[in-house]
């Protein structure tokens, strides 16, 4: 009797358990719905405050022994991605995205490459909060980054790092998209071995120097010696900007970058619709 009373005892349990576990995943799905469908109304802080309710109910069955524990899901983190985009919060969005990407069985190279797209949009600053953060493959994400910044002038050399990483990330999903990536910075390049006569128009005197010396140093910085690319700085605060036509031909240029201040990209631009030559 003792036996069978322990029996039904372990048999009602192990129920209870089940029926939690059931009535916890139902939860967690109706907060999803809730936060999917807030979201689709655009009201993002209240779509997070369920995807918060979620998480609480998914830590809740782990520390819970007596229930099959709960995980969080792909629609959890792609939700998520959402809101923080919405929010404006780039780098905890791409970290939801890392996340999203690791849960789904179905993800493409056009995935891989909508990733990539979203870590180019960040800082370096940015780009070492979201390592901070760990998401799934973050580490060979973050060394192809620096690759793609250090090296993406000079198109051999990039290919050279590409294959090293590839060495070292034999499993990473970005290895799908390098012979994009290699395409995109050869097209980047001047064709032909033609020359790419750069104009950077700054404000190297005056009220705004230490800006303009700022950008020009971080320019530099980022520049690779090549001798099919020119550079040109041109003080804003000492031209003839009747004349910027004339020096721009005389130069060859073919890209402008600038002007750095506002009240110059509007007579730039201002000078541009009378001047072809200012039209590139």
């Amino acid at each position: 009797n003792s036996e069978n009373s322990e029996n039904s005892e372990n048999s009602e349990n192990s129920e209870n358990s089940e029926n939690n576990t059931k009535n916890h995943l139902t939860l967690y799905k109706l907060f999803l719905v809730k936060a999917q469908s807030l979201l689709a109304l655009n009201y993002p802080q209240e779509a997070q405050k369920q995807l918060q309710l979620a998480n609480e109910l998914v830590s809740h069955s782990q520390n819970n022994k007596q229930n099959h524990q709960l995980s969080l899901t792909f629609d959890y983190y792609n939700t998520s991605q959402k809101i923080f985009a919405a929010q404006g919060k780039p780098v905890l969005a791409v970290n939801a995205q890392l996340n999203a990407f690791a849960l789904n069985a179905d993800a493409t190279s056009e995935d891989v490459q909508a990733i990539w797209q979203q870590l180019e949009t960040l800082t370096q600053w940015q780009i070492t909060d979201l390592t901070n953060n760990n998401p799934p493959f973050i580490q060979g994400w973050a060394k192809l980054l620096t690759f793609s910044h250090q090296f993406g002038a000079n198109p051999q050399q990039f290919s050279n790092e590409l294959t090293s990483w590839q060495k070292q990330y034999p499993a990473h999903p970005a290895v799908s998209i390098l012979p994009s990536l290699q395409a995109s910075i050869a097209s980047e390049q001047s064709p032909n071995g033609t020359t790419d006569n750069i104009a950077i128009l700054l404000p190297l005197t005056g009220n705004q120097q230490e800006a303009g010396l700022a950008a020009q140093q971080g320019i530099l910085a980022a520049y690779n010696t090549n001798a099919n690319r020119q550079l040109f700085f041109i003080d804003t605060n000492q031209i003839d900007w009747q004349k910027l036509s004339d020096r721009i031909s005389e130069l060859k240029v073919n890209q402008i970058v600038g002007p750095l201040l506002k009240a110059n990209v509007e007579t730039f631009l201002s000078l541009s619709t009378q001047q072809p030559t200012l039209q590139i």
